[in-house]
Parts: C-alpha cells; sequence; structure tokens
C-alpha cells in the first residue's frame, strides 16, 4: 500500500500526519516527534454563528472544535487526530492543524508557548506580543521586507531547559490583512492566496533566510499604542520601555498561546515558573507607536535601532 504520510518539520519537532501542510517545511533528520492521523469526532454543541468555536480540556490531552472547519483532539504530547468537516480542507483546516492543534500538543510537551510573532535581528530572535489586531503579525512582515527572517507568526514556542531561552523556528508564512500586505512587504495581496476564500487575511509566503535552528531570543516587545494618536503634525517616534520584575511575567501569561484558548493553563504552576524564568532572562519592553500603518517603516528602523550592536539591547 502507498504510504500517504507527509513528513515536516517545526517548532523543535518532527511530524508526521496524514493532512497535507504545505506551509511545514520538509521534516529533517531523525525521530518521529508527533503525529497526526485521521479520525472521527462527534461536533459538540455550538451557537449559531459561523466559525463558533469550543476547546476543552479531554482527559490527558485537549479537544477544539470550530464550526464550518471541524475538529481536533491531542491525545497527549506525541499524538493528533484530525476530522475536517466537508469541504473544510480547502478553507483553512490545515491552519488549525498546525496552529492550535500543535500548539497544544507543544504545551503538552512542557514548552512555553507565546501568541507572538518573531523575527531574526542580529542573529537573535526579537519577538512581538499584544492584544488580537495589535499588528504583531504586521511589525514582523515590515521587518521581514528589510531583510529580517521570520522565525514565526503567531505561535511562538520558547525552550528554558538549557540554561537559556531559546526560540523555535515555526514556518515562513505570515497571516496578514491586504492593507498589511501592501504598507508592510508592498506586494498586491490579490496574488497573495488566502487562508479562507471567504476570510479576511493571507498566507504571506516569507521563504527569504528562514532559519532553521532553534536561536536565543534577545527581547520581548509588548506592543502599543501612543495615548497621543491624534497628533496634529504627523507621526511621532516610537519608544519603549522596560517592564520588569512581576509585570514581565504577567504580560508573558496574558499573552500565553494556550491561555487564549484555555485561561486556566495559562497559571498551573509548571506554566507559572517557566514564564517567571523567561521574564527574568529576557528584556521585556513596552513598544508604543502610532496607531497607522503609514508609520510602519519608522518603526521598523526603531526597532533595528535599538538592536543594533551599540543599540539599547547590548546594554540589556
Amino acid at each position: 500500500m502507498e504510504d500517504t504520510r507527509h513528513l515536516y518539520s517545526a517548532f523543535g519537532i518532527n511530524i508526521s500526519s496524514d493532512v497535507r501542510i504545505p506551509e511545514l517545511n520538509a521534516k529533517r533528520k531523525g525521530p518521529i516527534h508527533a503525529e497526526i492521523k485521521y479520525g472521527s469526532m462527534e461536533s459538540p454543541s455550538l451557537p449559531d454563528r459561523k466559525y463558533s468555536s469550543k476547546v476543552t480540556r479531554e482527559g490527558e490531552g485537549f479537544l477544539c472544535y470550530i464550526k464550518s472547519i471541524g475538529g481536533v483532539k491531542v491525545c497527549d504530547d506525541r499524538r493528533i487526530i484530525v476530522s475536517p468537516e466537508k469541504g473544510a480542507e480547502e478553507k483553512g483546516f490545515r491552519f488549525l492543524v498546525s496552529g492550535i492543534a500543535i500548539g497544544l500538543l507543544l504545551h503538552l510537551r512542557g514548552l512555553v508557548t507565546l501568541h507572538a510573532s518573531a523575527v531574526v535581528i542580529e542573529g537573535r530572535a526579537v519577538a512581538f506580543v499584544g492584544r488580537s489586531g495589535m499588528g504583531k503579525s504586521t511589525t514582523a512582515a515590515a521587518l521581514h521586507s528589510r531583510g529580517h527572517p521570520i522565525i514565526t507568526d503567531d505561535l511562538l514556542v520558547l525552550d528554558t531547559t538549557g540554561g537559556s531561552v531559546q526560540a523555535y523556528p515555526g514556518f515562513p508564512h505570515l497571516k496578514l490583512t491586504p492593507e498589511s500586505i501592501v504598507k508592510s512587504v508592498n506586494k498586491d495581496p490579490d496574488r497573495i492566496p488566502k487562508i479562507d476564500p471567504g476570510g479576511p487575511k493571507h498566507s504571506f509566503e516569507a521563504e527569504k533566510n528562514f532559519v532553521d535552528e532553534p536561536l536565543p531570543l534577545q527581547c520581548m516587545y509588548v506592543l502599543d499604542y501612543k495615548e497621543d494618536e491624534n497628533r496634529p503634525n504627523g507621526f511621532s517616534a516610537p519608544f519603549s520601555e522596560a517592564i520588569t520584575g512581576k509585570d514581565a511575567c504577567i504580560e508573558l501569561v496574558r499573552n500565553s498561546y494556550v491561555g487564549r484558548l484555555l485561561p486556566e493553563e495559562a497559571v498551573t504552576p509548571h506554566h507559572l515558573k517557566r514564564s517567571a524564568e523567561i521574564a527574568q532572562s529576557v528584556p521585556v519592553r513596552r513598544l508604543r507607536r502610532e496607531k497607522s500603518l503609514s508609520a510602519l517603516s519608522s518603526l521598523a528602523a526603531f526597532i533595528e535601532q535599538e538592536h543594533a550592536p551599540n543599540g539599547r539591547s547590548s546594554e540589556a
């Protein structure tokens, strides 16, 4: 019988998958750490809204179901069962698998997962967290257009077991709105495929210089806007300010990937301990800038300057 499995590498693990996920890189050498297999599962009762969802703890794992898309069951830290609804594989079901399902599996493996994007600057990882719509992917895209490789988008996986904080590369795609594509990478959004044909976001390929090895995390930016957004004389310069101690740890917990799905998972003793270790080891800074896509160029230049050899990061 023909072997129809697809073999991938992402977030530091090798994956065998029944589902084709072309955004992921081909498997590297070494053993398989996780398997994704088709299976059946009963759809839970959901509100009568498109893409309404439910995430629950299921024994040692998790169950996530999205209306009109389908479900994933993370059985443990090695196995994922997937059950797409009819026609959903053409509507972005694979992104449910490569995002939420793998994110929950990595959480079970004891890693810290953040809702974040990250790029490479001066050989180190620089990450961006913040509320939904705050511009994590757009900021990463603006830096990528200036030559900085993408590490990951949406799901950032961190490991603290080796005495330092290491960021694992995900896969080289960014989820961007049409406006962000135009302003950040100067491309025609009509030429960039959509994640879901009926949805607003596109999957922008960012393969240039994509890293395939973990990198030390240099800085974590919490994206925010300035309070004086209605300036009559154009844009003022972005700036950043340190977040320290308990407040830094709170920001990491607040931006936990698993926490946005199941808040109680972000405050387990293990997760809190790992978050505190990261907050103590890595500078966490609040990055304030104008609420305008037209200010992206100055924002990217500011971030580059902070991480230049004689910039602020070299003093941290």
